[in-house]
């Protein structure tokens, strides 16, 4: 199993499960989730290893629970 993803170790609270949400617009999704109580641990940014229209941010949710959210 990994010990990081892009950059964020898995060892914290919420476990090592990442949920994965496809969102069309990540900086909005980012937002949203900050003001209702979610922690954004990686800012929304690009990743063109991944894929060449890909972005990502990471956020701990209000229970710690690693959330990706993507867009291609």
């Amino acid at each position: 199993m990994p010990e990081r993803v892009t950059g964020i170790g898995l060892d914290g609270s919420g476990g090592a499960t990442m949920r994965v949400l496809t969102v069309d617009d990540v900086e909005r999704a980012a937002a949203v989730a900050a003001a209702c109580g979610g922690r954004v641990v990686v800012p929304p940014g690009d990743r063109p290893e991944w894929g060449p229209t890909c972005r990502t941010a990471h956020l701990r949710d209000p229970d710690g629970n690693l959330v990706e959210l993507q867009s291609y």
